[in-house]
């Protein structure tokens, strides 16, 4: 697949998607992939981030 090719596909599911994840049916996302994003943050201050 080329890449405009899975722009369009990717543009054209985006609302969906959106839609879906905002609703919280993208539970890898909010149970893996978030925390382990936020754990590789540096500290904004004083506290670490948890």
């Amino acid at each position: 697949m080329e890449p405009a090719e899975a722009a369009r596909y990717w543009e054209a599911n985006a609302e969906t998607w959106t839609r879906q994840a905002r609703a919280g049916h993208n539970v890898y996302r909010d149970a893996l992939n978030t925390p382990a994003f936020l754990a590789m943050l540096p500290s904004a201050g004083g506290s670490p981030l948890k």
